[in-house]
């Protein structure tokens, strides 16, 4: 028996569209799951309780880590306990979106409105590139996510992620729809593609930074400290070489023995200055183990390549005689302003539980803490002893900004100077998608601290790196007058 070969269907990923002709044996197949099993389609799927939507023209969409995954739970669907940080998060892409819509930002739209969709992904790749799909395929409509009409895949020109699995996760569904990434924190493989832009400098900038600052403290003999397989290894040393920096002695991380025994070697070696590349966490294992030392190893002076904001822990009394790295940002007096004025049963669903975890009170129906909130119509929760601002607030305030100001001038460019709204020459196709993404790389503005914004040809943020050190209570503080602008 021969067969005969015929085209049943075509896929036009750029378009995210699909087109069928019937067939009989296509109709013959089934693909029912009862129970269970459903749950990777409706566990992921948004809800007003667990999403943000302010409807627009053009919509940039998050996925946000608002809350954790599950401990000790392999579940992908699963959530955790809420980050307060992150929730300042999604305040600051609100204040954002209200600022330009309001014509009182630094970039504008012509009779044009943002808005933005906040997804919770629960620091989950599997959950995050479920709820991209279930965007992007239609099947959350844009009524049942709190807009009108049912074209919101279409809207969302932009997506803004948190953390290296959700970005890797989003990146594999967002590459082929040829969609510009803002990448908040942790790694993004849609750096690849050349529309991922990382909030954070790159690493030969970084490496660049450490380096200045040995160079600027005369501290030209020094120790290293890596695994064998860091991706930044390489770089160090070769920018080491060429400052004239010589490394005494390089160490491997904890799978060279002991981190007591690691801290003997090093105490053997004449250079006190270690340059660490080690992830944060085990470098808070080898700080323990100096703290537990002799005086001779209170004299190691650590520098670490791994900045405290990029990746945020719990900085313990072990972490003195450290600076680390940290991306220059300031703090956003406006943002403060407008969250003073927010309280809860706002447009945010997790807003209660910031509120409640800031000011560790219990709103009405919740037990969770000992103390009842009390008037909360005069207690704003930037006035909580709890309340710090997320330094993040501006990078996601910026990448609002620079996607507004690339979007007026591609409507500028199809529509005219002088647009009004958006014109029949301005489709969404996949090509205005790549002119966006060359837009976004040559945006430019003073932000609201007053600093100018834009990315590197790489998509890094093009910012100056701050050098942060340790007090006794583990807050960083700022080394005097060590900014680097590169």
């Amino acid at each position: 028996m021969s067969l005969v070969v015929f085209q049943i269907g075509e896929y036009r990923p750029s378009e995210d569209t699909f087109t069928l002709t019937p067939d009989t044996l296509l109709e013959s197949v089934s693909s029912q799951c009862p129970g269970s099993c459903t749950e990777c389609r409706y566990l992921d799927r948004p809800s007003s309780r667990d999403q943000v939507s302010l409807d627009g023209d053009f919509i940039i969409g998050s996925l946000l880590n608002v809350h954790s995954g599950r401990m000790g739970s392999n579940d992908p669907y699963q959530c955790g306990s809420l980050d307060p940080s992150t929730v300042q998060l999604v305040e600051a892409l609100k204040f954002a979106i209200e600022l330009v819509n309001d014509e009182r930002a630094p970039v504008s739209l012509n009779n044009i409105r943002l808005g933005a969709l906040v997804l919770d992904a629960c620091d989950s790749g599997v959950r995050a590139a479920n709820l991209v799909s279930n965007i992007h395929s239609g099947f959350c409509d844009g009524e049942e996510m709190g807009m009108e009409g049912d074209s919101m895949r279409s809207k969302v020109v932009a997506w803004l992620s948190q953390g290296s699995d959700v970005n890797t996760a989003a990146d594999a569904v967002l590459s082929r729809l040829d969609l510009s990434r803002f990448v908040l924190e942790g790694e993004g493989s849609g750096m690849n593609d050349g529309r991922g832009f990382q909030l954070r400098t790159g690493s030969e900038r970084t490496i660049a930074a450490v380096i200045a600052f040995l160079k600027h403290n005369n501290w030209n003999n020094i120790q290293l400290v890596s695994d064998m397989d860091s991706p930044l290894l390489g770089k160090f040393t070769t920018m080491a070489q060429e400052q004239d920096v010589c490394i005494l002695q390089h160490h491997e991380g904890h799978a060279g023995g002991s981190y007591a025994g690691l801290i003997t070697r090093m105490i053997d070696t004449p250079s006190q200055v270690v340059v660490s590349l080690l992830s944060l966490n085990e470098l808070g294992n080898l700080l323990e183990a100096r703290q537990s030392a002799g005086s001779g190893a209170q004299a190691l002076f650590f520098i670490s390549v791994q900045g405290h904001i990029d990746n945020p822990v719990t900085m313990s009394a072990a972490f003195a005689r450290t600076v680390m790295i940290g991306l220059n940002s300031s703090a956003i007096a406006e943002f403060d302003e407008y969250l003073a004025a927010e309280r809860p049963s706002s447009k945010n669903p997790w807003f209660d539980d910031f509120y409640q975890a800031t000011w560790q009170c219990n709103l009405q129906n919740n037990y969770d803490f000992g103390a009842e909130c009390g008037d909360v119509a005069t207690n704003a929760v930037t006035a909580a002893p709890g309340y710090q601002q997320n330094p993040r607030i501006g990078h996601v305030i910026n990448s609002v900004f620079s996607l507004a100001q690339s979007l007026d001038t591609l409507l500028k460019r199809y529509c005219g100077s002088d647009y009004d709204g958006i014109c029949g020459q301005f489709p969404m196709t996949s090509e205005l998608r790549s002119q966006l993404k060359d837009a976004i790389k040559s945006a430019s503005f003073r932000d609201l601290a007053g600093n100018m914004f834009r990315f590197d040809q790489e998509g890094f943020f093009d910012r100056g790196v701050s050098f942060y050190a340790y007090n006794d209570e583990g807050e960083p503080q700022e080394v005097s007058l060590f900014v680097l602008i590169l």
